[in-house]
């Protein structure tokens, strides 16, 4: 019987060698994927849990005071940090996500907010305009702040002593460059003596100082109410 030319020759000892080496940097790439997903994973639980540590934390803090100002301080530390738990759930299903539907949250955010500073006769109105757009975390989280102290804002402060009226929550692309996020109300319109160039409300300064850490531009315009408008760049692909 002819014998297989080539069989157990060294190049071909060095290939079964070659390819073995290869599988095992398979496997221990694979073990090595298997346990980073596990941590991140649990840490995944570690941020959620203390989210809701530090929110029932300013619950436990609210009972028994009566400073109506002071309560409001600190129900708006409890919804922003509601906000950045909101942006973190989105996250959660899949570890190996790296960004977050935008439209989706802004409409968590707007009925969250209409419960925590609506009215009982469902005034104001909120009418959402937004486009599927996905952010990476690193822009969708200050984007979602954003987002929140406008419209909180507004919610707040644009229709006093039970206003009727509306607001209008606007996210669109401009190209694949940018991300336009307006929030327009038709209430009594911001005091003349507010510079939001230098604003003095921590809210406007959070919305300023996150727009600047963003690279991008915000403007504010008193017509027929008031209406911000924040223009983000968004990163390359």
């Amino acid at each position: 019987m002819a014998q297989d030319k080539g069989k157990d020759t060294p190049e071909a000892l060095d290939e079964l060698q070659a390819l073995r080496r290869r599988v095992a940097e398979l496997e221990e790439a694979v073990a090595s994927l298997a346990e980073k997903e596990t941590l991140l994973r649990e840490v995944h639980h570690r941020v959620r849990n203390n989210f809701q540590v530090i929110i029932s934390m300013i619950d436990l803090q609210s009972d028994g005071i009566e400073d109506a100002r002071l309560l409001g301080i600190l129900q708006d530390v409890q919804n922003r940090v509601r906000a950045m738990a909101t942006i973190h759930e989105k996250l959660h299903p899949s570890v190996r996500a790296t960004e977050i539907e935008i439209a989706e949250y802004a409409r968590d955010l707007v009925k969250h907010l209409s419960t925590a500073y609506g009215r009982q006769d469902a005034s104001p109105r909120i009418s959402l305009q937004a486009e599927a757009i996905s952010l990476k975390i690193e822009t969708a989280l200050p984007c979602s702040l954003i987002l929140y102290e406008l419209l909180s804002n507004a919610l707040k402060y644009a229709f006093p002593d039970g206003r009727d009226g509306e607001i209008r929550v606007s996210l669109k692309a401009k190209g694949k460059r940018s991300l336009m996020l307006s929030v327009h109300d038709n209430g009594v319109g911001v005091p003349k003596d507010v510079d939001v160039e230098s604003p003095t409300s921590l809210g406007l300064q959070l919305v300023r100082m996150l727009t600047a850490q963003l690279g991008g531009q915000f403007k504010m315009k008193r017509s027929g109410g008031t209406e911000f408008t924040v223009r983000i760049p968004l990163p390359k692909s």
